[in-house]
C-alpha cells in the first residue's frame, strides 16, 4: 500500500507537465470534402449557433443607448432647474435693487460653472457610449457577414459537387495515355502480365484523381466572401451604417 500511495503523486505530476501542442501549419485541401465534412459545414450554424452572441450584442446596444438617453435626460432636467433658479434669483435681485459690481463672483456665477463642468462630463460620456454603440453595431454587421459567407461557401460546395464528376473523368482520360506510355517504357517487350497489373493500378490512380480538389479551398472561399461583405459594409456612409439602426441614438 505504501508503494501504491507513493506512485500516485508521480502520475499526477506527469499530467500537470503535459502541455497542449501547437496547431500544425494549415495545408490547403488536395481532395474534395467528403459527404461527412460537407454535412458538418451545412450544420455549422446549428452545431455552433451564434444566437447567444447576437442576443448579447443586441442587449449591449440596447443598454448603451438607454443609458446614453437617461444621462442626457437627467442633464436636461438639472439644466432646467438651474435656469429656473437663475430666473428666481434675478427676479429677487431686481426687486431689492441689488446690483452686483463687476469683478465680484456671485452665486449665479458659481452655479453656471458647475453646470458647465457637468455638461462637459455628460458630453464626454455621451461620446464614449456613442463610440461603444457604433463598435457593437459594427460587430453585429461582422457576425451577419460571417453567416452570409458561410451560406455562400455551402452553396459553392454544392455547385462543385454537381460539376466535379464530369471534370474529374475528363482529367483522368487525359492522363491515362501518358501513364500507359510510361509503363510500356519501363516494362520489357511482351510482358503482358506486368501490363495487366499496371492497368489495375491505373484504375486506382484514376479514382484518386476523381477525388482531387479543384478550385479555391473552402477556407479561401469563406475568406473571400467575408472580405467582400466587409468591404461593402465599410464603404457605407455613417448615416447608412448607424442612423438606420433601430436602437441607435446618434
Amino acid at each position: 500500500m505504501t508503494s501504491t500511495a507513493r506512485s500516485r503523486p508521480a502520475a499526477s505530476s506527469s499530467r500537470q507537465v503535459a502541455r497542449p501542442s501547437n496547431l500544425p501549419t494549415y495545408q490547403p485541401l488536395t481532395h474534395k470534402l467528403n459527404p461527412g465534412a460537407e454535412h458538418a459545414l451545412r450544420n455549422l450554424p446549428t452545431t455552433h449557433s451564434l444566437n447567444e452572441l447576437k442576443r448579447r450584442l443586441q442587449t449591449a446596444v440596447t443598454h448603451l443607448t438607454e443609458v446614453t438617453g437617461d444621462l442626457n435626460d437627467q442633464y436636461q432636467i438639472r439644466k432646467a432647474g438651474h435656469e429656473k433658479q437663475k430666473a428666481r434669483q434675478a427676479a429677487r435681485t431686481k426687486e431689492l435693487g441689488d446690483s452686483s459690481q463687476g469683478g465680484d463672483i456671485t452665486l449665479d456665477d458659481e452655479a453656471d460653472r458647475r453646470m458647465e463642468d457637468t455638461w462637459q462630463e455628460v458630453d464626454d460620456w455621451t461620446g464614449k457610449m456613442e463610440r461603444g454603440t457604433r463598435n457593437v453595431i459594427d460587430i453585429q454587421a461582422r457576425v451577419e457577414d460571417g453567416e452570409t459567407a458561410l451560406r455562400e461557401l455551402n452553396a459553392n460546395i454544392s455547385q462543385q459537387g454537381r460539376g466535379t464528376a464530369t471534370q474529374s473523368t475528363l482529367g483522368a482520360s487525359q492522363h491515362r495515355p501518358r501513364q500507359q506510355q510510361q509503363q510500356q517504357r519501363r516494362a520489357p517487350n511482351g510482358a503482358a502480365d506486368n501490363n495487366h497489373d499496371y492497368d489495375g493500378d491505373s484504375s486506382n490512380e484514376n479514382e484518386e484523381e476523381e477525388g482531387a480538389h479543384t478550385g479555391p479551398s473552402p477556407l479561401t472561399t469563406f475568406k473571400t466572401a467575408l472580405a467582400a461583405s466587409s468591404a461593402t459594409y465599410t464603404s457605407l456612409s455613417l448615416q447608412d451604417r448607424y442612423a438606420s439602426h433601430n436602437d441607435y441614438i446618434g
